[in-house]
This record gives C-alpha cells, sequence and structure tokens, in this order.
C-alpha cells in the first residue's frame, strides 16, 4: 500500500488527536521491497543450521534408525529458529498495518486499531533523520555512538528506535514535519 493518501489511515489518525490537534498527513508505510535484518537472520540460521544437520543425519551407520530420540534432540535448534523466524514474521505484518501520522503538535505511530505506538513531539525536530524510505524520530545519532561497542553494533538498540518505515516520499514527510515545527 502506497503512503502517499490513506483515507483509513487519516480516520484512525484523526481518532487519536488530542483536542485542538489537526491532522497534518497520515500514511501506512509501503511494501518491503527487500528482505529485513529481522527476517533474514532466524532465515540465514534456519538454513544453516538445518543444511548442516541434514549434511550430518545422512544415515551411513544405521546408527540414527536405532535412535530416533536422537534425531529428535538434534532438530531442537531447527524448531526454535523457525519459532523465531514466525515470530519475526508476524511481528513484520503486525507493523505494517501501523498508521503513521503528523500533527500540528507531534508525530505518532498507532496501531491498526488507533492505539498510540509512539508519539513524539515535534520539539525534538531537529533530531528526526531521513535515510532511504525510513524517517527516523530521533535518537539515532546517540544510538549508532553507543552501538559501535556493542556486540551486534547496535541492531537491537536500533530497533527499538521510533521511525516511519516505507514512506513513499520521506522528504515530503519531513518538510511537512519542518513546516508544523516552526
Amino acid at each position: 500500500m502506497d503512503s502517499r493518501y490513506d483515507p483509513e489511515a487519516l480516520r484512525v489518525a484523526r481518532q487519536a488527536t488530542a483536542t485542538g490537534e489537526q491532522v497534518l498527513w497520515a500514511g501506512r508505510p509501503g511494501a518491503a521491497v527487500w528482505l529485513s535484518w529481522e527476517l533474514a537472520h532466524p532465515l540465514g540460521l534456519l538454513v544453516v543450521v538445518g543444511g548442516s544437520l541434514l549434511w550430518n543425519l545422512r544415515d551411513r551407520t544405521g546408527l540414527l534408525s536405532e535412535r530416533p530420540g536422537l534425531v529428535a534432540v538434534m532438530t531442537i535448534p531447527l524448531w526454535a529458529f523457525a519459532g523465531w523466524l514466525a515470530l519475526a514474521a508476524w511481528s513484520r505484518r503486525k507493523r505494517a498495518r501501523e498508521v503513521y501520522a503528523v500533527t500540528s503538535r507531534r508525530v505518532l505511530i498507532l496501531a491498526d486499531d488507533g492505539t498510540v505506538r509512539h508519539a513524539v513531539g515535534l520539539e525534538a525536530a531537529p533530531d528526526f533523520r531521513v535515510q532511504g524510505r525510513t524517517l527516523w524520530l530521533g535518537g539515532l545519532d546517540e544510538v549508532v555512538a553507543a552501538g559501535r561497542g556493542d556486540l551486534d553494533g547496535g541492531l537491537d538498540r536500533m530497533e527499538r528506535l521510533p521511525r516511519l518505515r516505507g514512506l513513499a516520499d520521506p522528504e515530503r514527510v519531513m518538510a511537512t514535519i519542518r513546516t508544523a515545527a516552526a
């Protein structure tokens, strides 16, 4: 779904606004073209672990056919990574139904039922960053600096930052925010 105009997103955003607050823009994330890190990570591990298990479970000696419990124990990592992949896919699907809104006072990330997940005041607009089709709602510079010492390079910290993902025209949304913040 394109994030340029979505009447349902506008309706949900208007329901979430406070008294005297005006919705300046509302939309939803666009469709993801590339496989994201959150899905690629468990999928890659599932393929590597599954492939190595299949390679090693070739039953040349008859040992595995005599001990089915051993096979069950050896496939536990496969089930764990498959569950992780399913959880990541569910989370991504849930996030794809989010509604984004820019109001006269703040930027909102709403669940599809109108529940406010994140609200960032426009006074923080100088910290917002556009990167590709994503609009980061502050904190990115600090997370990048702090994440250099993390084992995962700060990816976990970045996942917790509020952001508008998959925007068709992030520069236009940022211009709307700058105009409202001025």
